[in-house]
């Protein structure tokens, strides 16, 4: 319905009033979208990050890196390019110190994170930083561990 601003009010007391870290997560990642639907980064951010700090907080190395990535296309989308580029390297970053990280998991982080700047070169017009993290992207697919990714790099 685009009332942004009145379904923040509401999110703001599922915060404060989460009976769970489950319950504030969503309602922080609620608070955050609700930015994102307005291309808000800076704000976004705010809720976001604390999220992934939660995240990070209760060793889940995975969801943090996946919180900070979703951050991360909130501001590329946004086109602040910066602030993309920075949550897509804590994403990167905290997705690897997953425990008994598993080479299939390593080569995914990997394959995002060249993605993400392919992407960032391309907005950037670095025609040429683009198409080496998409080949380096491409490498590491081809390695086979993550099929499903296919689906992200046409042939």
């Amino acid at each position: 319905m685009g009332q942004y601003a009145e379904a923040r009010k509401h999110f703001a007391k599922a915060i404060e009033a989460a009976p769970t870290s489950a319950n504030k997560g969503q309602a922080l990642r609620s608070m955050a979208m609700s930015y994102a639907f307005e291309s808000n980064c800076k704000e976004a951010a705010k809720y976001e990050s604390q999220l992934y700090e939660m995240n990070l907080a209760a060793k889940d190395f995975y969801n943090a890196g996946e919180i900070a990535n979703e951050l991360a296309r909130v501001c590329i989308e946004s086109g602040d390019f910066d602030t993309a580029q920075k949550w897509y390297q804590t994403g990167h970053d905290a997705g690897l110190r997953e425990p008994g990280l598993k080479p299939d998991r390593a080569d995914l982080w990997e394959f995002r994170w060249e993605h993400a700047q392919a992407r960032l070169a391309a907005r950037r017009g670095k025609k040429e930083d683009a198409q080496k993290h998409t080949a380096a992207a491409k490498a590491i697919l081809d390695k086979g561990a993550n099929p499903i990714k296919r689906v992200s790099f046409p042939t």
